[in-house]
């Protein structure tokens, strides 16, 4: 694999969250870095099976084939009991054998008539997100009966990428990249613009109110900067790879940090690449952009929405909600009288249960999940 090629496929991929128009391309790349065939970007009901979404290298006939017939027999999408299916969905990528059996498959009409004829015999299913009754998913295609483990592996590795790309064009969804200052500053999010050397470009009115309260972050000669020394030095770390041309890993574009204030559960961070497009409003310079949320300014998390969300055990859980409220694993060993190896044990179920790998990166996610 030519480290050019995941390259490009990042920088393509991170085009499409300001240019609608970018997404199909990505979905190409992808499809060719993990060896698949076509895509498609879908946003399916778990009631019907009715779905949308953007298609590559599939014959354009077939979205009106699945509107008129086969969504409704799609046996990968539709649920006996939705709610609780969407409660408990979580983004992990998953395949054909994980709904039906190849037994089921080789009876099943939507398998027979619908995928076989497009020469599909193995659907890799990149989950991205979930949104009242519906799930968004990345399906790559392949005519073979399965994908080989170096190209799943590539797959989990830009999965996380996928998803942040996805979920910062949900925000700018229907604007026209143009008019991409306005939407940012009518976003209801803080929402910084910043350079290589973390200095702002541009801030909304919600970033411009974050920075002069000054209880997690300021502005320091036009620069970004936490007051927490440690979180500063990551968030540095975050913008340069973001905003580097070439990047030491292509595993590391962006990512999440949580950002420490006093008395106060931490602010979350999340830092996503901004390429340069024909249709940029910005300078030359490559720029990131810098989202953060409160968790203070939303509703308290509900610990018991956390347990049916991720399937926590109570300990868990309560370990969950005391990151949230800014506690290190440290304290919660001290507070709760245990071992600190056991709360780390339960720390390390938490990243698992949550596809998480970072502290920074679970809160962040439990933050915008446990509400």
């Amino acid at each position: 694999m030519q480290r050019a090629e995941i390259d490009a496929f990042i920088d393509t991929l991170y085009a499409a969250t300001v240019e609608p128009d970018m997404w199909a391309p990505a979905m190409t790349q992808m499809a060719d870095l993990i060896g698949g065939s076509g895509a498609w970007l879908s946003r399916v009901s778990a009631v019907d099976g009715s779905g949308s979404g953007i298609i590559t290298r599939i014959d354009p006939a077939m979205p009106q084939r699945y509107a008129e017939y086969y969504g409704f027999r799609n046996p990968f999408a539709i649920r006996r009991d939705p709610h609780r299916y969407i409660r408990q969905w979580q983004p992990r990528i998953r395949f054909l054998d994980d709904f039906v059996t190849r037994d089921d498959m080789a009876h099943n009409e939507y398998f027979n008539d619908f995928l076989r004829p497009q020469k599909i015999d193995q659907c890799m299913m990149i989950g991205l997100a979930a949104d009242g009754v519906e799930t968004c998913v990345l399906n790559i295609n392949t005519s073979q009966r399965g994908f080989e483990p170096a190209q799943i592996a590539l797959a989990r590795r830009l999965h996380s990428h996928l998803r942040r790309a996805f979920n910062v064009s949900r925000t700018f969804a229907g604007s026209a990249p143009g008019h991409l200052l306005d939407v940012l500053d009518r976003n209801d999010q803080a929402v910084f613009l910043v350079d290589a050397a973390g200095r702002v470009r541009h801030a909304n009115d919600k970033a411009a109110q974050l920075a002069a309260e000054g209880t997690g972050l300021r502005l320091v000669d036009g620069r970004l900067a936490p007051i927490n020394r440690a979180a500063g030095a990551r968030l540095a770390r975050l913008i340069g790879t973001a905003t580097a041309r070439e990047t030491a890993s292509p595993g590391e574009r962006g990512g999440s940090v949580a950002l420490p204030r006093l008395g106060r559960r931490p602010l979350a961070a999340n830092v996503t690449p901004l390429r340069q497009g024909p249709h940029n409003v910005f300078t030359a310079t490559p720029l990131a952009m810098v989202s953060i949320s409160d968790p203070d300014a939303a509703a308290q998390v509900s610990s018991e929405r956390l347990r049916t969300l991720y399937g926590l055990t109570p300990a868990e859980t309560r370990l969950a909600v005391a990151l949230l409220d800014g506690s290190s694993p440290r304290e919660v060993a001290d507070a709760l009288g245990v071992r600190f190896q056991t709360v780390r044990n339960q720390l390390q179920q938490l990243y698992e249960k949550t596809h998480t790998s970072r502290q920074s990166a679970l809160v962040l996610l439990l933050a915008n999940t446990g509400r």
